[in-house]
């Protein structure tokens, strides 16, 4: 697996991590907890589905003392040395079961099998999926990256600008837009500063506009409590007005970043996990 595969793959475990922490609420509140990307991080360990007393499980290797069992539901517990029928009689206890010293003590507390609950399982899971995998990189790498982001935007491969357009992002330590925040034919990205908060900055910024393939550069940082620039902004991104940069230089300019920012002209590898972004 090449650095750009590693690469993408950790931002794919953060945005699904993030995309589960976002929806988990305090106890007791009707928001229910984003399970669909729960479920595909569990699914990278290797996690599989089963039913027990109408509740859904996800499970590893539960025949192992190792094994665990997450109960999906807004608390994601998840559980360590037990079985799934365990889980579930403490879960959802029947009367006959709950007559039980043994069992009435598994049903007040199960601080002896639970392990981490809602973020921090979120947590544990993102590390365990990424524990092993080896983000260091050298010039070599990040210039594989340029080289992969033009041939997609030569071949018109929204994925692939897309994916470039991530990875830079990541390596710079990119923030959203606000402006584009939501809108799903139009991605930016760049360096928010809010050193005066009566004049946040944000810029230099990466344009991905999916609608025309196009990739934009804007240099110089924009007064997001400017009103016109904002249209300014609108203007730039509809094509009324020309970015600063288009194209490959886009790409030339963000590869040049990389190198400044870890040294990698004099050579040498940075890994991500220690140094940082």
């Amino acid at each position: 697996m090449s650095f750009a595969q590693r690469l993408l793959k950790k931002i794919q475990v953060d945005a699904l991590a993030q995309s589960v922490r976002s929806s988990i609420r305090p106890p007791g509140t009707e928001a229910k907890v984003d399970k669909e990307a729960m479920r595909s991080l569990l699914g990278m360990l290797g996690f599989s589905q089963t039913e027990a007393r109408d509740m859904e499980f996800q499970v590893l290797a539960p025949n192992e003392p190792q094994g665990l069992i997450m109960v999906m539901d807004n608390e994601l517990a998840l559980y360590k040395g037990t079985t799934v029928e365990d889980v579930a009689m403490r879960k959802n206890p029947v009367v006959k079961e709950m007559v039980k010293i043994r069992n009435i003590r598994k049903i007040l507390s199960d601080k002896d099998v639970v392990i981490s609950r809602r973020q921090d399982t979120v947590d544990r899971v993102a590390g365990m999926i990424m524990g092993d995998v080896d983000l260091s990189f050298d010039k070599s790498d990040v210039e594989e990256i340029r080289a992969l982001s033009v041939k997609a935007l030569t071949g018109l491969d929204l994925q692939g600008i897309g994916d470039g357009a991530a990875m830079f992002s990541e390596l710079l330590g990119f923030t959203d837009h606000p402006w584009t925040r939501r809108k799903n034919s139009t991605v930016a990205k760049g360096i928010l500063d809010r050193s005066d908060p009566k004049k946040p900055l944000f810029g230099p910024c990466l344009i991905f506009d999916k609608g025309a393939a196009r990739i934009l550069w804007l240099e110089k940082p924009m007064d997001l409590s400017n009103k016109e620039n904002r249209e300014l902004f609108k203007a730039i991104v509809n094509g009324d007005r020309l970015a600063d940069k288009t194209g490959s230089e886009v790409f030339d300019i963000l590869t040049a970043m990389v190198m400044e920012k870890f040294g990698l002209d004099n050579g040498g590898r940075v890994d991500l996990k220690n140094r940082g972004q």
